[in-house]
Formats: structure tokens, C-alpha cells, sequence
């Protein structure tokens, strides 16, 4: 199985998913500490477990930056990427699908090796997810404008991992940086993650189902496939959004009580 799918990996994307994996690897066990060290002294002080937790979110704000800027590209400036189309080779969304394979590949090696800083079970899971969409999209390159909808929700990742190093370097949630990063935090991940749920869905049903290639029995694997990750990254992102409202209203409230 692997060696089919290595077969249908063109040679350019097999060196960006290792130059994905070597990179990250490197930022979280060498450059993060590095500059972590630089730039404040509150680094050494920290255990290292939080020193894990600080460098993979370094990693991670590495990576999202990275598919936010391909995503975006590729939704704007690729022509051929529209909703209609089954099967379409577009080299941004493969070079993004590339790094990340990588990246999740690298994430999910650090998890095991500090499952004490890094390790929870839905996040595990969502790497999992993540290992296997590139996989499908190598292997049938199908659906290529819903698989670049999903890289886009890592445009509101970098909040989430500033958020958790605002709090690691001794910021209080009472602060305005912590609050207006808070605030972009749930705007994107509503505007990324959830918002785009109902017309992913309609996109999907009423222009791509149109297409007589959709029912080529050649592509029912990658498309059921994809139906099925896409639903359940929704549900978890629905979830984290659950999670998300509930502890952003407990701080405006706490925030409110401490205020009064």
C-alpha cells in the first residue's frame, strides 16, 4: 500500500513532504529552543515538558502561517480550482498537501516521544485525519477545491498557539493582547471552521454532484473518502467550537465580576 501510494506521489512532493518533516522536526528541536533562549529568559524556567508544549506550538504557528498563505493562494490565484471540478491536478493544493503530510508526520512523532506535553486524544485523532486526506488527494487528486477549504482553517491556528504561549510567558487573561487575540481566535475559527460548513455542503451537493465524472466508479473511493473526513472535521471543529464559546463566556464573565 505504501509503495503505491509512494508511486503516485510525484518526486518534487516527495522532497517537500521531507523537507515538511525534516523543518519541523528542526524548528521544534532546534530553533524554537534557540530563540525561546534569545528572546526571553523565561524559557529556561520553565520545565520541560512546558519547554516541549512552547516549541510545538512554535512548530505549529510555523506551519499554519504556511497554509494559510498556499490556501489563500491557491483559492484566489488558481483558475482551475472551482467547485464543479472532480479531478484536477492544481500544484499549490498538492505542494500544500505535501507539507502537510510532513507536518503531521512531525507533529505526531513529537506527540509520542512527550506524550506528557503534547498528547491528547482528539487532536491525535485530527492528526490522523490530516495523514490521511494528503494521502487520498496524492492518490486520486479528486475534489482538489473542498481539500483547500480544509487547509484554510489553519488561518486561525496561530491564535490558538499565541494564546497558550501569552499565558506560558506569564500574561494575564485580563490583558489587552490576551483579549484581542482571544477575540481573533473566535472570529476566525468561526469564519474558517464553521461558518464555511453549510456551504461547503451546498457547494459539494448542488455543483460538484452535477458533474457526470462524479459517478465514474474510478473516483467513488477518494470522493466517498473525502465526504466521510470532511464530516468528521466538521464534527470536531463544531465541538472545539462548543468548547470555545464556553470558556470565552466564563472569562468575560469572570472578566466582568473582577471588573465590577
Amino acid at each position: 500500500m505504501l509503495e503505491h501510494l509512494l508511486t503516485q506521489i510525484d518526486l518534487p512532493y516527495r522532497y517537500a513532504i521531507a523537507a515538511s518533516f525534516v523543518t519541523c522536526l528542526a524548528i521544534q528541536e532546534v530553533f524554537s529552543p534557540w530563540l525561546s533562549r534569545t528572546v526571553t529568559s523565561s524559557y529556561v524556567q520553565l520545565s520541560a515538558v512546558r519547554q516541549g508544549e512552547l516549541d510545538n506550538r512554535i512548530m505549529s504557528i510555523a506551519h499554519a502561517l504556511t497554509a494559510t498563505y498556499l490556501s489563500l493562494y491557491a483559492f484566489f490565484g488558481d483558475e482551475g480550482l472551482t467547485p464543479d471540478v472532480v479531478r484536477y491536478n492544481s500544484h499549490t493544493v498538492l505542494l500544500s498537501s505535501a507539507i502537510l503530510l510532513g507536518y503531521a508526520l512531525a507533529d505526531l512523532l513529537e506527540t509520542c516521544m512527550r506524550p506528557r506535553a503534547l498528547w491528547t486524544t482528539d487532536m491525535v485523532f485530527h492528526h490522523l485525519i490530516c495523514i490521511g486526506i494528503p494521502c487520498v488527494y496524492f492518490t486520486y487528486r479528486c475534489a482538489p477545491y473542498y481539500g483547500n477549504i480544509g487547509w484554510m482553517t489553519e488561518i486561525s491556528s496561530p491564535f490558538l498557539h499565541i494564546r497558550r504561549l501569552l499565558m506560558m510567558n506569564g500574561s494575564k487573561k485580563t490583558s489587552q493582547a490576551y483579549k484581542i487575540n482571544g477575540m481573533l481566535f473566535l472570529l476566525t475559527f468561526f469564519v474558517f471552521r464553521i461558518a464555511v460548513i453549510p456551504w461547503f455542503w451546498h457547494n459539494w451537493l448542488f455543483r460538484l454532484t452535477v458533474n457526470p465524472d462524479y459517478y465514474l466508479p474510478e473516483n467513488a473511493v477518494a470522493l466517498n473518502s473525502s465526504m466521510a473526513e470532511a464530516l468528521i472535521m466538521n464534527v470536531l471543529n463544531c465541538y472545539w467550537f462548543v468548547k470555545l464559546c464556553i470558556v470565552t463566556w466564563r472569562h468575560l464573565y469572570v472578566s466582568k465580576e473582577h471588573d465590577d
